[in-house]
């Protein structure tokens, strides 16, 4: 009992802080720094990526000088201090906070110098430096009264009572908070301290009746359980019996209504299931199921951004469903967040049963990242796989597992990268004998026969994609080139000309017919080409 109230106190300073507003930034003139600040915004907002926030605020200010206004430098560092404090590196976010305090005048408003106060409390107290925070919530009531900001006032006494009831000043501790419930009668939070409080005293009639009220105002079922040990302890099995029922009537309703929304995501009803679970976020027995329900609804509808959010905190919140990591890392991937795609894939790969998509994926990610190596090392243990399985699957007289079929043309598009052009000719042979992306690796394995110096076999896949009406220009240029290793110098015109006609990369065209030209001993003419190629 004591260890869970202990952990509900300190989950009750981190839910009391704040987000900061944002100042303005058009004192910085420069397009660069107005494109961190967002991108660092973003990050912030998301809570997907702290670092990256405090990696672009950090480029925002090397951007400032003396003209950047002292808000706007509050305002980084604050943002900064929030950064800090999502990762929970405390003495960073106070570092960050004395740099904004540095920044405060005259002219600051009383509830910035509040905010600040109360984050550098919050920081002090989860490094257990109760003293200093001590210090700093009566800093932070100087700014604060309850007629000018009652929440920002409440907010520190309840803070001050913590504290002292983490020092075991249990009289002052108490003294303080029923300073809060004079102006909020039902805050709920104080209610659970206090029933911390008097647990410890072990006057576990008074820790239950606070807990009662904190059940009654939050509606926090799962503390039945704990209010059930209280009055057990108090000897009062009357009491301990009533608390139970109520758990368990409570407990079967709110499975019940839960089990509803889960029929409702079962039958493709999303936005309804996506309602009704809402009601359960904060619901501490169904509350990460809630949670990664929703990001299975809109997962399901492939809208991978609004799903993200849902997984990351699932998982910040200590949630442990098969199948999240690789959600999060496929959420990731669909919304262009490659490198934490790929930190997500490792963490799959280690715990979960998805080896062979999260291989795959993987590999795609790398590909996007230009990671070829890394990339064609995933493709090559998935394709692995796959013939295993086929292989298992025919001597078991099994259907064969499904497996993505591409898996050899991505492999093909690394191998071309890393300059393995007989490695990444096998990969797309393979891929058009299967008919799988088959223009496409016509297209590469001309590209990569020409690399090779196969101008024939380059020219034969060349004319087939020209021939269907595939990258019709692309294929002209190397062609072009094909019949030049070829000293058909009237055909490698002939293409090149046509890549002039149509506008296609006209620098290159211009400068390769010039070489055509020059090749044939037509000076003025390769001349007239060179020059038009400098145009562009």
């Amino acid at each position: 009992m004591k260890k869970r109230m202990t952990a509900i106190v300190i989950a009750l300073m981190m839910a009391l802080l704040t987000v900061v507003s944002a100042f303005a930034v058009s004192e910085i003139d420069a397009q660069k720094a107005d494109t961190y600040y967002n991108l660092a915004n973003s990050y912030l907002n998301a809570g997907d990526n702290y670092d990256k926030a405090i990696e672009y605020l950090d480029k925002v200010l090397s951007y400032c000088g003396e003209e950047t206004s002292s808000d706007l430098y509050a305002d980084l560092y604050m943002k900064k201090a929030i950064a800090y404090t999502a990762k929970g590196d405390n003495d960073s976010t106070l570092e960050n906070l004395d740099k904004v305090l540095s920044y405060c005048s005259a002219e600051t408003p009383a509830e910035t110098y509040a905010e600040i106060y109360s984050r550098k409390a919050t920081a002090l107290i989860q490094k257990d430096d109760y003293d200093a925070a001590m210090e700093v919530l009566n800093q932070e009531l100087q700014y604060v009264t309850e007629e000018t900001l009652p929440d920002a006032y409440a907010e520190a006494h309840l803070k001050i009572g913590c504290v002292h009831i983490l020092k075991k000043e249990y009289d002052q501790g108490l003294a303080e908070l029923d300073e809060v419930l004079r102006l909020y009668p039902t805050a709920s939070d104080v209610f659970i301290v206090k029933a911390q409080a008097y647990s410890e005293l072990e006057d576990y009639v008074m820790a239950a009746e606070n807990l009662e009220k904190y059940i009654e105002y939050s509606g926090d079922i799962a503390q039945y359980e704990a209010l059930n040990d209280l009055y057990t302890k108090a000897g009062d099995a009357e009491k301990a019996q009533a608390a139970l029922d109520a758990f368990n009537s409570r407990l079967d309703t709110a499975n019940q209504d839960f089990e509803a929304a889960n029929a409702k995501m079962e039958a493709g009803e999303y936005e309804e299931a996506i309602q009704m679970y809402t009601a359960y976020l904060q619901d501490t027995v169904n509350g990460l199921n809630a949670c990664y329900n929703i990001g299975i609804c809109y997962l399901r509808q492939e809208k991978y951004a609004e799903a993200l959010p849902y997984f990351t905190t699932c998982r910040e919140n200590g949630g442990s469903f098969e199948g999240l990591l690789y959600n999060i890392a496929i959420c990731s991937m669909m919304t262009d967040k490659y490198p934490e795609a790929i930190e997500a894939f490792n963490a799959s790969i280690e715990s979960e049963p998805f080896q062979e998509d999260s291989l795959y994926n993987r590999g795609v990610c790398y590909v996007a990242t230009q990671e070829y190596q890394p990339a064609a090392d995933d493709f090559t243990a998935y394709l692995e796989m796959k013939n295993e399985a086929a292989k298992a699957a025919a001597e078991e007289g099994t259907e064969v597992p499904e497996f993505v079929d591409n898996a050899n043309y991505f492999r093909g598009v690394c191998y071309m990268a890393l300059a393995e052009y007989e490695k990444a000719e096998a990969d797309f042979g393979a891929c058009i004998s299967n008919d799988v992306f088959a223009m496409e690796c016509r297209y590469n394995r001309g590209v990569v026969y020409l690399q090779t110096a196969k101008y024939e076999a380059c020219k034969e896949d060349l004319t087939f994609c020209i021939d269907n009406a595939y990258e019709v220009d692309a294929c002209f240029y190397s062609r072009a080139y094909a019949n030049m290793g070829l000293e058909d110098y009237e055909a490698a015109l002939a293409d090149v000309t046509a890549c002039i006609e149509h506008e296609f990369q006209l620098a290159d065209s211009y400068k390769l017919r010039g070489d055509i030209y020059h090749t044939l001993g037509d000076e003025e003419k390769a001349r007239t080409d060179w020059e038009a190629s400098l145009e562009y």
